[in-house]
């Protein structure tokens, strides 16, 4: 598996926000779909209800509020669908330890094949880059990310989307880009 070309794999690019509390909880949830190494054009997303509210702090940063949540589904409402979009695709995230983490508590059933981390591939990638945050990766490699809004998760996933098409391009200008080799 780790040494077939990348194409030949589904991707499933994740970002989920909390609610700021302890232990956190999910409140939005997106996954993009990359097959055959293209971005696929329909992705997922959900609004979810915590079962604590959203802290001012949390509110602060992704600018999601109590009021937009209470008429959403539990996050255990959605798991299902949540399941079927993952299904076993290899998982993609920007700093994607938290994301990971988050859905396998939400998801006990759900066990990624293979966890990809566009945070840690950049670092391999440009060593130099001034800074690691999604968005100045972005900036910096001068991606188009079609008006995407960073901190909310549909904007957050579609950017580290893009930015890992971006750094494929680049390894594969340089070697074949493996699953092993990522």
């Amino acid at each position: 598996m780790l040494d077939t070309q990348w194409t030949q794999w589904d991707f499933a690019v994740v970002d989920v926000e909390g609610n700021g509390e302890t232990p956190q909880e999910i409140i939005e949830l997106a996954i993009f779909h990359i097959s055959a190494g293209e971005l696929m054009p329909q992705h997922d997303e959900w609004l979810v209800r915590p079962q604590k509210p959203v802290t001012a702090q949390a509110t602060a940063f992704h600018g999601i509020k109590n009021e937009m949540l209470a008429g959403q589904p539990s996050l255990s409402d959605v798991a299902e669908q949540v399941f079927a979009a993952l299904g076993s695709k290899i998982v993609i995230g920007h700093n994607v330890r938290v994301d990971v983490e988050l859905l396998k508590k939400a998801i006990p059933n759900w066990h990624p094949v293979l966890v990809l981390d566009t945070l840690k591939l950049a670092r391999a990638v440009h060593p130099s880059a001034r800074s690691y945050a999604l968005s100045s990766l972005v900036s910096e490699r001068q991606i188009d990310i079609h008006s995407s809004t960073f901190h909310r998760a549909s904007g957050d996933a579609r950017a580290t989307a893009y930015l890992f098409l971006d750094l494929i391009k680049t390894l594969e200008a340089s070697r074949r880009a493996t699953l092993r080799k990522l």
